[in-house]
């Protein structure tokens, strides 16, 4: 193999390590801040963490499309519901890159949601409103 052919496979692996490197610091960043952003705007009484799964990533923000993005979190408060958790997964998510880079999103787009709410039994019992009545978990 000549030296110039060389130069250029050695060239084209550092530009795709590169590219590898910056997807997946990118990646860190949008989670990061998309936390910090339903900290905020959810009722997450601790950071929630997110993880944007999909390989590419940079290609799921040029065309304005995620495939999966899992959002896991305790200590919620919905209504009356203290103490709750959640587990969700979003597929097909809708941000376009100029609504991302402007910070103005209104409203977010999305094919599917699937997701769980747990919350203790304490809060059945209570929210249940039944005199002496208690609630403990039971086998399985």
């Amino acid at each position: 193999m000549n030296r110039r052919l060389r130069s250029l496979l050695i060239a084209g692996l550092v530009v795709v390590v590169f590219a590898a490197v910056i997807d997946r610091l990118s990646v860190a960043i949008a989670e990061r801040a998309g936390a910090s952003y339903l900290s905020v705007q959810a009722p997450f009484a601790h950071r929630p963490k997110i993880d944007i799964h999909g390989v590419p990533f940079l290609t799921q923000v040029l065309f304005g499309k995620y495939s999966d993005i899992e959002i896991s979190g305790n200590a919620l408060e919905f209504g009356d519901i203290a103490s709750a958790s959640l587990d969700a997964h979003l597929r097909g998510v809708h941000l376009p890159l100029g609504d991302l880079a402007s910070r103005h999103v209104s409203e977010l787009t999305v094919d599917n949601v699937d997701g769980t709410v747990t919350f203790p039994y304490s809060e059945f019992a209570r929210l249940t409103r039944v005199p002496s009545m208690t609630v403990t978990p039971g086998k399985g």
